[in-house]
C-alpha cells in the first residue's frame, strides 16, 4: 500500500478520518494527489464542509491542509496517544461550494 484515505460523509458534511502515505514515499506529492481526489469526491457528493484532525507536530500534513484551504476551527485536548502520554489535535475545516446544478 502506497497511500490510503478514509472519509466519512453524512448529509452535507464530511470528515477525513485518515490520510496516510507510506513513510518511504512521503514528500513525493502522493498526499497532495490523494487530498485532491478526496476534495473532488466530496464535491461530487455535494458536501459543503469538510473536517479533519491533525497533530500540531505533523508540520508536513499541516502545511498540506493549509495550502488546500483548510482553516483552524479548534483544538481537541489529549486527542492522540503518544509513547509518553497524549497530544492535542488541531481541528481544521474547509468550506466547500459544490456545484448547485442538480
Amino acid at each position: 500500500v502506497m497511500a490510503y484515505a478514509i472519509v466519512s460523509t453524512a448529509a452535507s458534511e464530511g470528515h477525513i478520518l485518515n490520510l496516510c502515505v507510506a513513510a518511504q514515499l512521503q514528500g513525493r506529492g502522493y498526499g497532495q494527489e490523494l487530498l485532491d481526489y478526496i476534495l473532488e469526491y466530496v464535491m461530487d457528493k455535494r458536501i459543503r464542509r469538510l473536517f479533519l484532525e491533525v497533530r500540531p507536530t505533523n508540520k508536513p500534513a499541516l502545511s498540506l491542509y493549509e495550502k488546500a484551504g483548510f482553516t483552524h476551527l479548534g483544538v481537541r485536548k489529549n486527542y492522540y496517544k503518544t509513547f509518553d502520554g497524549r497530544e492535542d489535535a488541531l481541528v481544521l475545516v474547509r468550506e466547500l461550494e459544490p456545484e448547485t446544478d442538480f
